[in-house]
Order: structure tokens, then sequence, then C-alpha cells
């Protein structure tokens, strides 16, 4: 029986061995109406976006109420935004200095949420020191961020990126239906579409309303491009 108990604590740390222990937190992806990103700089003069971890007394509370504890401690009361879904999930290792100035390794898993900023004044908290806000298309995520935040952030993006074409194809759909209903053609606004050039926006275009064979609406569908195309070369200057 001491044999049986003594192999069984042994197959319990060993199971225990291959556990790996992280720290939870929530994240915010704060976007104001100019598609640009908040980021701040800690005191230790790392950058991050807002958020952090949870604490032992957070188990029950829901992160929505997590999220808004840290924002109002981060980048202050004052800030009023719409909180949306989580978008990306990231993993994060870092280096953290000890009450007793040694320094310790520390995972964290992050989930983080998108939101939108609706108004008020930035005011940082006493644990950071400066903050910008960033074009969330062009952002050089390398230039300030490292690990699983730099991850994080290029994850974002390419959801943005996503984000922005499923909104763009709902629009597209909604006027070829508009086309095939009215026979007129609804002005294209391609200016969320997330293309850096010209000649990606127009191949768009072309994806969507050209070579399409339903009897009937050619005309309208070419009405359409030429609209579309018409609005790649404005936001170009072409």
């Amino acid at each position: 029986m001491i044999f049986v108990f003594v192999a069984l604590v042994k197959n319990i740390s060993i199971v225990m061995e291959n556990k790996d222990t992280y720290f939870v937190a929530v994240k915010i992806f704060l976007l104001d109406p100019k598609e640009n990103l908040l980021i701040i700089k800690d005191r230790f003069g790392d950058w991050d976006i807002p958020g952090g971890r949870l604490r032992d007394q957070d188990f029950d509370i829901p992160l929505e109420s997590i999220v808004e504890r840290k924002m109002t401690e981060e980048i202050g009361e004052n800030v009023k935004y719409k909180l949306g879904e989580p978008a990306v999930f990231m993993r994060h290792e870092r280096d953290e200095i000890l009450s007793s100035d040694h320094r310790e390794k520390r995972r964290i898993f992050a989930i983080g949420y998108i939101a939108k900023y609706a108004e008020g004044e930035i005011m940082l908290g006493k644990n950071h020191t400066e903050h910008e806000w960033v074009p969330i298309k062009t952002f050089d995520a390398s230039s300030k961020f490292t690990g699983g935040w730099l991850q994080g952030i290029k994850d974002f993006q390419n959801k943005y990126k996503e984000l922005l074409f499923s909104i763009l194809l709902i629009t597209l759909s909604l006027t070829l239906s508009a086309c095939s209903v009215t026979g007129k053609a609804a002005v294209v606004d391609t200016a969320i579409i997330p293309f850096t050039d010209h000649k990606s926006c127009v191949k768009m275009c072309q994806d969507n309303f050209c070579e399409v064979s339903i009897e009937g609406q050619a005309s309208c569908l070419q009405q359409g491009f030429d609209s579309c195309q018409k609005s790649c070369d404005l936001r170009f200057k072409k």
C-alpha cells in the first residue's frame, strides 16, 4: 500500500510539472473615430495598451467590470468609450521587479477587447508616463512593442482589416441589391477599405462589380463599378 501511495504521488508530481502557470489579464484596443489606437508607456519605459491582470478578489466579477476598473485606473474616469467583443488573445512573457528588487519571469494570458473611444481627456494613472494615438492600419508595432504584446498588436491589425473588409462586402451586397431593384447605381465609398494603393482598390471594384452574367443587370453593375473606381481615383488622387 505504501508503494502504491508513493507511486501515485510521484505520478501526480510529474503531471503537475508539465502544467504552466499564467496570470490572466484583460487588454483594450481603444480606437478613436480616426482609426487611431491608444498606446501607453509604463514607468519602466515599456509600451503597452490599457488593461491589466485580474486580482484574487476578481474571480466572480464580470470581465467587463474589470475592464471598466482598469480603464479608470490607467487612463482616467472621464474617458467615455463603447466596449466591444474580445478580438484577439495574447500570451506574453516578461521579467518583473519584485518588492525584493529581484527579477522574476511572469507569463500572462490576455483577452484583448476592441473598444470605440467617444470622448474625455486621457489622464494617465501613477504607473504610466505618456500616451500616443497611432494609426492602426499603418502603425509599425515592432517600433515600440516586443514579445506577446507585439504579436497581439499585429494580430489585431489583421483582425481589424478583416472586419473592415466584412463591412465592405456587406456594403457591396446592399449596393448590388439596390441596383437590381431600382435599376440605379448607388454611390460606393471605398474610404472604408483597408487598401494602401490605387491598383488593389480598383481590383476590388473589378472583383465585385465585373464579370457578372445575370441577364439584364450588366449596365447597372457597370455603373456600380464606375462609381467604385471613381471613389478609388479620388482617394488616391489619380
